[in-house]
Formats: structure tokens, C-alpha cells, sequence
């Protein structure tokens, strides 16, 4: 059954998978092995843990791509450890057949593993670096951005002021300035308020205050009883040009808009192509340290076997069987690689074995 997503902003309650006792036991010796990978990170061994009911749980015919996925993420894990363990006897049985060619083999493992570990450390410097200068770069990207940004914005705002202007003219034109000329009103009243009206146009335009003066009292006249001066002044004070000078102005616009809008998709574009360098280099940077993890484990391995290296053929012997006994316990039927082969291959009691 399909679980139902959660509203966005809805906390999920955490909850715990329950299977059948010989499932869950199993799961619990996988769990236990994972969680203890060697030369794993902490976190890596945590998100191993977690893994492992939600994928190995359900049976192989109840499992989607992702489980599947995880599952051999898991194997990979345990399979390793099992390579470790086979490694650790074939080991035992060169030194009690050449104790010194086998001393001599460690040796080498080890140097080979340190000077790894050394190389390795030069590369993590060098990612480093690159991922402090991937860092910077994309600091310096998104400055571009925000500054190409900006610059668009205020064309775009200065653009939509000179729209609203030019609208706001155009309608006291012909709401206002056209009545008054041609005498299109009636009561006086009605005059007064098409003047008024006009007045902070003619000042937002910087008109001479006389002639605002001479324009209220010129308007208050029908165009037959209007004198010379009255004509005149209503003449001096239309303003159709002012339409068109904003036309003109929003038209000269568009280039530096287009150039504008062009700065911000490069901008853009550079700032993706930061980030993508920045994630890369992250990258970079955690296989390298994954890696030096795993050359340390490495010798580590071959230290620790060359200060218990046994000194007599008893000892060699003993060894010998601890460890072949910690191979028979991991393949055995109690053992995580037994546990594992069970799980990843267990149909379900609905299924159908192949």
C-alpha cells in the first residue's frame, strides 16, 4: 500500500518498520556489520545502518529501483568485509608457510600504503585550493548577477516611470486640456475643476507661474468671447509634444534593455557554471578524502599485522585459526554475509520464487 505524502510543512512521525522474527534477527546482524565498515566515515556507516531495514526488509518482489539500489550498496559493503576476512586467512597461511616472505609482503603493503596516503594528502591540498578558488569564483559570479540585476531593474523601473508619466499625460491631455481649449464644459464649476486639475501638470512640466495663472483665468473664457492674450496663453500652455518626447524616451530605452537583459542571462549563465565548478570541486574533494580514509585503513591493517606478527610457528598457527574462525562466523549461518545473501534473496510470502 502506497503511503500518503505529507502536506508541505507537516512533520512525519518517525516510525519503525516491522517484519517477522527471522527477517528482523537477520536485519539486525546485517545492521550491526555495516555500522562497523572499516574505513568508512562515521556518517557513511550511520546511513548504511539506517538503510538497511527499508531495503533488505521487504522481500526481493517488493522492492522498487531505489530499495534495489540500496540493497547492492549494502552488498557492496558486506561482500568487502568478506574479501577482508578471506584476505586475513590467506595472510595467516603465508606466514606459517614463509614467515619472512610473508613479514617481507607486509612490509611492502605498508610503504606501498603509506606513500599512497602521502600522494594522497598532496591531492587533498590541491583540491582544497580548488575548492576555496571555485568558492571565490562564485562570489565573485553572483556579485555580477546581483549588480547585473540592479542594473536591469532600474532601466525596467525607469522605463515604467516614463510609461506612467507619459499615460498620465496623455490622460490629462484629453480629460482636462482638451475641454478647456475647445470649451467643451458647462457650468464654471466644471471648468475650475478641469484647471485645477491641471495645475500640478504645468508645474511637474516647470511652466512659468504666470503663465499658470494666465491659463486659469484664460480657461474660465469660452473660445468666441476669448481675447488675443486669452487664445494665446491656452496655445502656450497645450502640451502634445510632452506626449511625444516620452514616446520618444521609452523607445530609446529598449536598447539599453536589450543590452541589459543580455548582461543578466551571461551573468546567469556564469553563475551556474560557478556553481556546477564549486559542487565539482566539493566532489573532488570528498573521493580524495573517502580515498585517504581508505589508504590509512590500509595501513593501519598492515601496521597492526606487522606489530602482532606471530614469533613462533604456535603463534603463526593460532593465528591461522582466529583467523579462519572470523571467516567461518561471517559466512556462517549466523554471520552477516549469510544474513545478507538470505535477505537480498528472500521472496515474499506472496511471492513466487523463481
Amino acid at each position: 500500500m502506497f503511503k500518503r505524502a505529507a502536506p508541505i510543512g507537516e512533520e512525519t512521525e518517525t516510525k519503525r518498520i516491522k517484519f517477522e522474527s527471522e527477517v528482523e534477527e537477520k536485519i539486525g546482524i546485517v545492521r550491526k556489520q555495516v555500522g562497523n565498515a572499516e574505513g568508512r566515515s562515521d556518517e557513511c556507516c550511520v546511513m548504511l545502518e539506517n538503510m538497511v531495514a527499508g531495503s533488505l526488509g521487504p522481500g526481493i518482489d517488493e522492492r522498487d529501483e531505489l530499495q534495489s539500489e540500496a540493497v547492492e550498496m549494502i552488498g557492496k559493503v558486506i561482500l568487502a568485509v568478506e574479501e577482508e576476512a578471506i584476505n586475513a586467512v590467506k595472510l595467516a597461511e603465508e606466514i606459517c608457510e614463509d614467515p619472512e616472505a610473508a613479514k617481507e609482503k607486509l612490509n611492502q603493503e605498508a610503504k606501498k600504503a603509506d606513500d599512497e596516503k602521502k600522494d594522497a594528502d598532496n591531492q587533498k591540498a590541491a583540491k582544497q585550493k580548488a575548492a576555496e578558488d571555485a568558492k571565490k569564483n562564485l562570489g565573485k559570479a553572483e556579485d555580477t548577477l546581483k549588480k547585473a540585476n540592479k542594473a536591469l531593474h532600474k532601466l525596467l523601473d525607469e522605463k515604467a516611470a516614463l510609461i506612467d508619466e507619459r499615460d498620465m499625460v496623455a490622460d490629462a491631455f484629453t480629460k482636462h486640456y482638451v475641454p478647456i481649449r475647445d470649451g467643451d464644459w458647462g457650468p464654471e464649476s466644471e471648468a475650475r475643476g478641469h484647471i485645477s486639475a491641471l495645475e500640478p501638470i504645468f508645474r511637474s512640466f516647470d511652466y512659468e507661474k504666470s503663465l499658470i495663472v494666465a491659463f486659469a483665468e484664460a480657461g474660465l473664457h469660452k473660445p468666441d468671447i476669448r481675447r488675443f492674450f486669452d487664445n494665446e496663453t491656452i496655445k502656450c500652455a497645450a502640451f502634445e509634444e510632452r506626449k511625444g518626447d516620452l514616446d520618444k524616451q521609452i523607445a530609446a530605452k529598449a536598447a539599453p534593455i536589450g543590452k541589459a537583459q543580455k548582461a543578466q542571462q551571461a551573468a546567469q549563465a556564469a553563475k551556474a557554471a560557478a556553481a556546477q565548478k564549486y559542487k565539482d570541486a566539493l566532489a573532488d574533494l570528498g573521493n580524495i578524502l573517502g580515498a585517504i580514509r581508505k589508504w590509512l585503513a590500509g595501513l593501519f591493517k598492515a601496521r597492526r599485522e606487522l606489530d602482532s606478527f606471530p614469533k613462533t610457528p604456535q603463534e603463526a598457527e593460532a593465528k591461522r585459526q582466529a583467523a579462519k574462525a572470523v571467516l567461518d562466523e561471517l559466512t556462517g549461518p549466523a554471520g552477516a554475509v549469510s544474513a545478507y545473501v538470505w535477505l537480498r534473496d528472500r521472496v515474499s510470502e506472496g511471492g513466487t520464487a523463481a
